[in-house]
């Protein structure tokens, strides 16, 4: 009789910790990077159309970050990485989602979209000269990844999906892509 009570309480306990786990929403990241769509642009050739997202409670900016290979690991960039640019600082508000196109690369990929955001109250004089931005000069001289310097300054690391650029075709062809 007890071996019995025992089971139905481990079943029931079962089923509840199942019903908890399964009623969980992850959370969202604090900066959402989507990979949206390939398009073309007379000037630069083919740009990559992304979403970004922010979740925090201020506003960030970021001027750029750099295409990383998804065999690649770290949050560095590696030699053979190319470099992304916004064409200057933008500035995305909090709680909204906005698109942005850039450049991308479009041979050796996959490829995800790295970007380094800094949230409004990391930009201020007052932080920029704080002990924690002296410290950071001098740890910055040490051999420490670039992901740890990254965060102690305060920057917010956002990383694309991952994504694949079909290749050009050649000026004047109209044949379909195979």
């Amino acid at each position: 009789m007890i071996k019995r009570k025992n089971v139905l309480i481990g079943v029931g306990a079962a089923i509840v910790l199942g019903v908890m786990l399964f009623s969980l929403t992850p959370a969202q990241p604090p900066i959402g990077l989507t990979f949206l769509y390939t398009t073309n642009a007379p000037s630069v050739g083919i740009v990559g159309v992304f979403l970004l997202q922010n979740n925090l409670e201020e506003p960030i900016s970021t001027a750029g970050g750099f295409y990383q290979r998804t065999s690649s690991r770290g949050i560095g960039p590696q030699i053979g990485d190319y470099g992304a640019t916004l064409g200057g600082v933008q500035r995305f508000t909090n709680g909204v989602g906005r698109t942005f196109q850039t450049w991308i690369p479009t041979n050796g990929g996959p490829y995800r979209l790295v970007l380094y955001c800094v949230p409004e109250s990391k930009g201020t004089r007052r932080y920029l000269s704080s002990l924690r931005m002296r410290m950071l000069g001098l740890i910055s001289r040490l051999p420490v990844s670039q992901r740890f310097i990254g965060r102690w300054a305060g920057t917010q690391f956002t990383t694309s999906q991952r994504f694949d650029v079909p290749a050009p075709k050649p000026v004047g062809t109209n044949a379909p892509p195979s």
